[in-house]
Parts: C-alpha cells; sequence; structure tokens
C-alpha cells in the first residue's frame, strides 16, 4: 500500500468513496458526484495536509486537513447557494439542522479550539476496514504536521458516531469541549 498526497486527478475516486463511506446523515452525501468532486477540489485548493492510501492502483482511504478547512467548505456553499438549498428542500431534515447552526452561532457561548488545524475528514473503503488504514493514513497525517513544526490538532466527530470517537481516543485525542451535536477532539504530538 502507497500513501501519497492527494491530487486534482484523485478528485473523482475520493467522492466515490466519500458516498459509499458515509450515511445519509451527512449533507454532503446529497450532492451528485459533479457537485461534491467541487466541494472536494474547494478542500484541497485550501488545505495542505490530504493524503490517499492506494493500492492495486485504488483508492483506498483519505484524509484532508488544514488551517482552512471551514473557510473552504464557507466558500463552497458561498458559490453553490441555490445548489444547497435544492439539496436542502429534497432533504428537509437538513433546514432545521441549518437553523439550529445559525441560531447557535448568533446565541450561544463562542467556544473555540485551541487547536488551529484541523483534520476534517477521513474515510476508508469499508471493504477495507480492519486493515489499519485509516491508522496509517493518520499517522502520515501526523508526521507531516511534526515535519512541520506543528504540535497540536483537533477534530469534531458527531456525538452518533461512536466507531470514530473511539478510533480517535485510542489514538490519544482529548475531548475538549461539546458544541451542538459535536464533540471536539484534540491531540499534542
Amino acid at each position: 500500500m502507497q500513501i501519497r498526497p492527494l491530487i486534482n486527478n484523485d478528485i473523482e475516486s475520493i467522492s466515490l468513496l466519500h458516498k459509499r463511506v458515509f450515511d445519509s446523515s451527512y449533507f454532503s452525501i446529497h450532492f451528485n458526484i459533479s457537485r461534491l468532486n467541487k466541494y472536494f477540489e474547494s478542500l484541497l485548493s485550501a488545505n495542505k495536509y490530504c493524503y490517499v492510501a492506494v493500492e492495486d492502483k485504488k483508492i483506498l482511504g483519505y484524509v484532508i486537513g488544514g488551517y482552512q478547512t471551514q473557510k473552504a467548505v464557507d466558500n463552497f456553499m458561498k458559490s453553490n447557494i441555490w445548489y444547497i438549498f435544492s439539496c436542502m428542500l429534497i432533504n428537509p431534515k437538513f433546514i432545521l439542522s441549518a437553523i439550529v447552526k445559525i441560531f447557535s452561532r448568533i446565541f450561544a457561548k463562542k467556544q473555540q479550539s485551541k487547536a488551529k488545524l484541523r483534520l476534517f475528514l477521513i474515510g476508508v473503503d469499508q471493504n477495507a476496514n480492519r486493515k489499519g488504514i485509516g491508522g496509517i493514513l493518520l499517522n502520515k497525517f501526523e508526521d507531516e504536521l511534526l515535519d512541520n513544526d506543528i504540535h497540536t490538532y483537533g477534530l469534531y466527530v458527531r456525538f452518533n458516531n461512536s466507531h470514530a470517537m473511539k478510533f480517535y481516543e485510542k489514538k490519544g485525542f482529548q475531548q475538549e469541549f461539546v458544541r451542538n451535536d459535536l464533540i471536539c477532539y484534540i491531540k499534542s504530538i
């Protein structure tokens, strides 16, 4: 297996893998492949720490992180506002979620992570689970951070994603705070 930087030519494979890895509770799953490609293009162009696990020319997993993850998402949302709105109309459960996020941004006490760099997404092909690919990708991510003298990073995990919570806690992450339906984790390396 090879771990290498994620490149633009990988984006369609990442989009297809993303649709297989995540369930329908993730809003981006409802994007068509063309729009999901644009989403990943935005993330890749704004963030330095993006890698794929490849075996026999097939991408088995990916990790995306950096300092600009939220900015990349916000820019994508702004430039695709009508598409986002139509996805919400087709999937109305996300409308309530969006309203809650808007109100919490306005009224809730703002909690900021001490970590400025974020691991935004990590996904592994379900057929390749239990091969340690998630851990290998995480190790590559952390090695690159250390090579750039970065010793702390964080991530968010949904409350209902117990598998991910166990994985990250096993890898040494500490819960920093809870916000809405997310747990903010932080790790020093």
